[in-house]
C-alpha cells in the first residue's frame, strides 16, 4: 500500500492560515477596514462595524473629562443635602488640677434630626469619653464594625502627649472617628451617641445610663 500524500494546509479554494482573521485583531481590522467594505467614504463612526464572530463594535465616543467632573460634583452635592448630621472635633485645650493634667476637645455637631432637642451643639469631651462611647457601641451594636480609636497610652520619654504634634495628631483621628460613626446608618442613631454629643455633664450620664434618659416618662 502506497503512503498517502501529506495534507497541506493551505489547498485550492481555502484561505491561507495567514489570511485567517483572529478575533484579537479586530481592533486593527477597525482602524483600517478591507477595501471591499461599502461606502468607504463615510467616516468609521457612520459605520455598522462588527467583529469577525458577529459581534457588534461600539464606537461612540467616551465621556470627556469636564463631564465626568461635573457628574462626580453633583453626587457631592446630592450627598452634602442628603446628610442630617455633621460632627467636627477641633480646638483642643490644656487642663491642669492638682489630680492630674489632660486635653479636651471641642465637639461641635449641626443636624436636622428629630431626635435632637437642639439643631447645634457644642460640649468638650476628653480622650476617656470617647474612650467610653466607643465601648458603648461595642456593647449595644455587636453586629457592627465599630471604628478605631487612636491608642491611648504612649510611653514616656518617647512621646510628649503634650505636644502639639501629639495632640494635633490625636485631634484628627478623633475627629475621623466620629465622622465615622455619624456617617453610618445604624451607629449615627445610637443613644449613647446621641448623649455623648449633647450632653453638657456627661460624667452624670455615665453614671445614671439610660435612667437619666427615661427618667421624665416614669415621674
Amino acid at each position: 500500500m502506497s503512503a498517502s500524500t501529506p495534507k497541506t494546509l493551505c489547498t485550492s479554494g481555502q484561505q491561507s492560515i495567514q489570511d485567517i482573521c483572529h478575533p484579537l485583531s479586530a481592533e486593527e481590522s477597525v482602524r483600517t477596514p478591507s477595501p471591499d467594505v461599502g461606502n468607504t467614504t463615510g467616516s468609521i463612526g457612520e459605520k455598522d462595524l462588527s467583529l469577525p464572530n458577529g459581534t457588534p463594535v461600539d464606537t461612540s465616543s467616551p465621556a470627556s473629562s469636564s463631564s465626568l467632573l461635573n457628574r462626580l460634583q453633583l453626587d457631592d452635592d446630592l450627598d452634602g443635602e442628603t446628610r442630617d448630621l455633621f460632627v467636627t472635633v477641633d480646638d483642643p485645650k490644656k487642663h491642669v488640677s492638682t489630680m492630674e493634667t489632660y486635653i479636651t476637645y471641642r465637639v461641635s455637631t449641626k443636624t436636622t434630626r428629630v431626635e435632637f432637642d437642639l439643631p447645634e451643639y457644642s460640649v468638650r469631651r476628653r480622650y476617656q469619653d470617647f474612650d467610653w462611647l466607643r465601648i458603648k457601641l461595642e456593647e449595644t451594636q455587636p453586629t457592627h464594625l465599630i471604628p478605631p480609636l487612636p491608642e491611648k497610652f504612649v510611653m514616656k520619654g518617647v512621646v510628649d502627649r503634650f505636644s502639639e504634634e501629639f495632640v494635633e495628631t490625636r485631634r484628627k483621628a478623633l475627629d475621623k472617628f466620629l465622622k465615622r460613626v455619624a456617617d453610618h446608618p445604624v451607629l449615627s442613631f445610637n443613644e449613647h451617641f446621641k448623649v455623648f454629643l449633647s450632653a453638657k455633664d456627661l460624667n452624670a450620664y455615665k453614671k445614671q445610663g439610660l435612667a437619666l434618659l427615661t427618667k421624665d416618662k416614669f415621674d
